[in-house]
């Protein structure tokens, strides 16, 4: 092969550990990134050839470099690596600067097949079930699934697990749709689940250099346990502009922008066969449900404390606060909330989406010592939704037992 070009903007280099070592391999380009199936992989009988084994796609089949034998190649003594104190020393200065003044941002993390994908929250303006039947398109690409009729507002609904080309079906009872909006516009994105609401430090986020997925990957988000593709906000913002249906007449969405309706956006949870929400703004995180370390004397409705990245945070069980038997399954989540400047965590049944609710549809309490705020009548009065009151799931003599009795513990 000829030597590479590395003034070309394609040309990348693949950073990896073999034996304890780090190499980088320089590449042409980085066309993709993803899971092999064994069942097209066919390994080679090992021989000098630095060839492991084929791997074969739809159109095309790959070889698999034999990584440790590469790099055994390599591996002479004037290559081994070595330690520069003074630019360790610098880099990490750098990151004790930058983690004092590190900035936040809220994201929503969901499944596309097995892989976990999040946007920025900011772009989401509602998170709702997937409807029945939609309005079919024709003479559209395969990613469009039809239209949805939302609040009289026409809106273009993708299939996001066929955009980045897994397979896709519309009767998992776990998915979603996601209602994208951008300069008044709308796009409705069908996901397979939707996973977590998360502030996420921006420094944690690696930017992904490689051109994944066709420029739809912005940075890669990463733990102990998994990797998450973080799409580009712009891509997103994008489609929004691309699909969406130029009706005769202004939605009702903008139109209450513009005349100065206030829309109230709430989170949907499920206790039992009963539908309740909180004020967006109350809930900072929604993490899956975890094991629980319980609080000796505290309230029936106090389920114990849970430790969320070093942070020690009481977690009270609304089906018991409510009335209800605690059920837990693996549909139960953790909404996390502010009471009285104190991180608490609220068990649910399940999290099921999250509304924009116009005021008209709203009926307020006039009681301040109400556990509900408002009731929300939607669908004509089939559907009815208690909207807890956050301030008043918890009094403040409680909070600060409770409080008491975990730095006993801690």
């Amino acid at each position: 092969y000829k030597p590479i070009d590395t003034s070309k903007e394609e040309s990348r280099i693949l950073t990896l550990s073999v034996d304890g070592s780090a190499y980088a391999l320089l590449v042409e380009s980085a066309e993709d990134m993803g899971h092999i199936e064994r069942e097209n992989y066919e390994s080679v009988e090992k021989n000098n050839d630095m060839i492991a084994g084929f791997y074969k796609q739809q159109n095309r089949i790959c070889q698999v470099i034999d990584t440790e034998a590469v790099c055994h190649s390599i591996a002479l003594q004037s290559y081994t690596p070595i330690e520069v104190e003074e630019m360790n020393s610098l880099e990490e200065t750098m990151k004790e600067h930058s983690s004092s003044n590190t900035t936040m941002e809220r994201f929503l993390f969901f499944r596309l097949g097995e892989e976990s994908f999040a946007l920025p929250l900011y772009l989401t303006r509602e998170i709702i079930f997937v409807p029945d039947n939609f309005t079919p398109l024709s003479e559209t690409k395969e990613e469009v699934i039809g239209i949805i009729t939302l609040r009289d507002e026409l809106i273009t609904t993708l299939s996001l697990p066929k955009v980045f080309g897994y397979s896709e079906t519309l009767t998992e009872p776990q998915q979603r749709l996601l209602i994208v909006f951008h300069e008044g516009k709308s796009l409705a994105l069908l996901v397979d689940e939707v996973e977590d609401v998360k502030d996420i430090p921006l420094d944690d986020l690696e930017q992904a250099h490689m051109n994944q997925k066709g420029s739809k990957i912005e940075a890669l988000y990463k733990t102990q346990s998994s990797i998450t593709s973080v799409i580009d906000s712009f891509y997103i913002r994008d489609m929004i502009l691309q699909y969406h249906i130029q009706d005769e007449k202004e939605n009702n969405f903008t139109k209450n922008e513009k005349e100065g309706e206030e829309m109230v956006e709430v989170v949907v949870f499920g206790i039992d066969k009963e539908e309740y929400a909180l004020d967006i703004e109350n809930v900072q995180e929604i993490i899956k449900y975890c094991e629980v370390t319980p609080i000796p004397e505290a309230p029936q409705f106090v389920e114990g404390m849970i430790n969320l990245r070093g942070a020690v945070i009481p977690i009270i069980s609304l089906p018991d606060r409510l009335g209800f038997t605690k059920n837990v399954t693996e549909e139960s989540k953790i909404l996390v909330s502010i009471i009285e400047d104190e991180k608490v965590g609220l068990f649910v049944d399940e999290v099921k989406e999250i509304l924009s609710v116009e005021n008209r549809f709203i009926s307020r309490s006039k009681s301040e010592d109400s556990l509900f705020s408002e009731i929300l009548n939607l669908e004509n009065g089939k559907r009815v939704i208690l909207k807890l009151r956050n301030s008043n799931i918890i009094d403040s003599q409680t909070l600060d037992k409770i409080r008491t009795e975990e730095e006993a513990l801690v």
